[in-house]
């Protein structure tokens, strides 16, 4: 049917069209259609597509997006925390705005400088009034409860009179400084490797320990023509050990003019003493001799005075251990002065002069197992009926050992001549002995044994008691001048 076959009439639209529809043309008209080419452009779900049409369920669609869009607008916000940049507040959180909007009123000096808590007032500190406040603060005392970092340190500073304090703490270093006038600046410096105090033209002492601490630490006084002073006090150093002496004067150049109570070490380390005005070289084992202490700086005297059987001894003081080398060759020195002068009839049978040498921390024996263990040798005798005078002494002793360690070694031992003097007669006998230990149990070296000289005088009488007075009261004194010995080897 042509278009024109179709256009309605009004008396068609009397009669009955089946399977047809109304449908609008392109120009405007009303025409019947085909049901059949009406479904071919029906398409429920597509609304954007003209010449189409709308069925209910498309309908539904544009209807639910509509009323999405009338709900869009009534999401608002009733506070103050939510975020989202899609949505509003409320009326009642602008009265809240309003309510609590900034009406304070700058506060002042004395409000800004209150020391105790007070109610909220909702003024505010302008910046004339904040540094009015730190002004303040400044005069007041404070406590810091809180670590509180200061990279530029710290300063005090105050002045009285002719006084200038200061003290300041830096990163590295805490000074003290006392400025006098007329006297100059005084100043105290505590810094991680020193101590330092210096005075007016720039005099100091300063006190330097080492990096690493260990006991060779030292003090440096940097003024040698300065004083140490300890008034009303001495000085004691720390025990020496195996490895650390107590203490060294190193060696040096003796001074020009010698002082009263000055010891010095000169540049070969020879040791000198003065006193009196007169310096004198101290003698040591490098000088080839050992010298003993005595109990009387002149002598040792022995005196007996007695008309009965008797003996008495007088002891030296004991040799330094180590002062006798295992392996040395000595000769022994002794002056001695003797007086025998009997007054009355029987004069005694025996009148003797004996020098025993002593062990005072060990044993001598007669093999080196330790057989016939003493702690005293004989080492000269003065008798006979001619004793008065002067009596000079030499001897020859010889230390000894097996090896290098008294501990390893089988024998240590001494070696020296007897020598008996009867008026005019000597007599010498060769004596070697073994040195032990106190308990007997091993060898012991002569560098670790101490001796000392024991003078004993004995006078015996046939009536020993002179239960017939008879005998004569004899005086036998011995007194020893000089007692020392010197290292050949």
């Amino acid at each position: 049917m042509s278009a024109n076959h179709n256009r309605i009439r009004v008396a068609d639209l009397e009669k009955n069209q089946p399977d047809k529809i109304l449908i609008t043309n392109q120009n405007g008209e009303l025409e019947f259609s085909n049901i059949s080419k009406l479904q071919t452009n029906y398409n429920a779900l597509d609304y954007t597509t003209e010449g189409k049409a709308l069925d209910a369920r498309q309908g539904k669609v544009l209807k639910d997006l509509i009323d999405n869009v009338n709900v869009s607008p009534t999401l608002l916000i009733n506070d103050l925390t939510t975020g989202g940049t899609s949505k509003a507040l409320t009326a009642e959180m602008g009265k809240t705005l309003d309510t609590t909007k900034l009406t304070a009123t700058i506060a002042t000096d004395n409000e800004t400088q209150i020391e105790t808590a007070v109610l909220e007032d909702n003024k505010v500190v302008s910046r004339c009034k904040l540094f009015n406040w730190w002004e303040k603060i400044k005069t007041k005392t404070q406590t810091i409860n809180a670590l509180w970092n200061f990279s530029r340190g710290l300063k005090v500073g105050n002045s009285t009179g002719n006084y200038i304090y200061t003290t300041q703490m830096l990163e590295d270093m805490f000074i003290a400084q006392l400025i006098s006038a007329g006297y100059g600046t005084f100043k105290t410096q505590y810094g991680f490797d020193s101590i330092k105090w210096t005075c007016p033209n720039n005099y100091y002492t300063q006190i330097s320990p080492s990096y690493s601490p260990t006991q060779n630490n030292s003090i440096k006084w940097p003024n040698k023509s300065g004083t140490v002073a300890l008034t009303n006090d001495f000085i004691t150093t720390a025990a020496g050990t195996t490895t650390t002496p107590a203490f060294i004067i190193p060696n040096g150049v003796l001074t020009t003019v010698p002082q009263n109570g000055a010891i010095e070490r000169d540049e070969n380390g020879q040791l000198w003493e003065t006193h009196g005005g007169v310096r004198s070289g101290l003698i040591t084992t490098s000088d080839g001799l050992i010298t003993l202490a005595y109990k009387s700086i002149n002598s040792i005297q022995t005196n007996l005075d007695q008309a009965v059987s008797s003996t008495i001894e007088a002891t030296s003081s004991s040799t330094t251990i180590g002062k006798i080398n295992n392996v040395s060759v000595l000769r022994l020195n002794a002056v001695n002065q003797l007086t025998y002068f009997p007054i009355g009839i029987i004069k005694p049978t025996v009148a003797k002069v004996e020098v025993f040498l002593k062990i005072n921390n060990g044993l001598f024996a007669t093999h080196f197992s330790g057989s016939n263990p003493t702690s005293q040798v004989k080492i000269m005798e003065f008798s006979g009926t001619n004793m008065t005078g002067n009596k000079d002494y030499q001897n020859t002793i010889l230390t000894n050992l097996q090896n290098s360690t008294p501990l390893t070694s089988q024998w240590s031992t001494i070696t020296f001549f007897q020598q008996i003097y009867n008026d005019d007669v000597v007599t010498k006998t060769s004596k070697e002995y073994y040195l032990r230990d106190a308990l007997n149990s091993r060898t012991f070296g002569a560098a670790e044994a101490t001796f000392s000289f024991v003078f004993v005088n004995t006078l015996v009488y046939d009536d020993a008691q002179n239960s017939a007075g008879q005998n004569a009261k004899t005086l036998l004194r011995n007194t020893n001048y000089a007692l020392y010995f010197e290292t050949i080897k």
